[in-house]
């Protein structure tokens, strides 16, 4: 009997630590031919769906939610409210409302995102390029 719970542990332990990676779906392709045009709002919506997600304490990934703060943040230059942990950047208590503040700001702007195929990224024409040049 003490060897079969043993076992039992033991596999749930197994289970436990092997559950797969989430992968970040919304990424782009690097290495994606600058003739692939690629559809702004389905990644928009994509990065939209990991904070949403994140919100409501439904399962997403650090690394997801990493991510997607990251493109907002760039993309709107809207900060996206994060708590420090030493597994990385977590949900801030007001993310819900940053994701409202997000779809205010895409209704407004959605017709100004543009996909960069040469920088391989979504772009707001409302902001300039950090690359700058010159």
């Amino acid at each position: 009997m003490r060897h079969a719970i043993l076992v039992g542990l033991l596999a749930a332990a197994v289970l436990a630590c092997s559950a797969p990676v989430r992968d970040y779906t919304c990424v782009i392709e690097p290495r994606a031919p600058a003739s692939v045009q690629v559809d702004v709002h389905t990644v928009w919506m994509c990065n939209r769906d990991v904070l949403h997600r994140a919100a409501r304490k439904k399962p997403f990934s650090l690394r997801e939610f990493r991510e997607a703060a990251a493109f907002f943040e760039e993309l709107s230059g809207l900060k996206i409210e994060t708590r420090s942990s030493h597994l990385g950047p977590l949900p801030g208590r007001d993310l819900r409302q940053d994701v409202r503040d997000l779809d205010a700001w895409y209704e407004i702007n959605r017709d100004k995102l543009n996909w960069d195929a040469g920088l391989g990224k979504v772009l707001f024409e409302g902001l300039a390029s950090a690359g700058g040049g010159g």
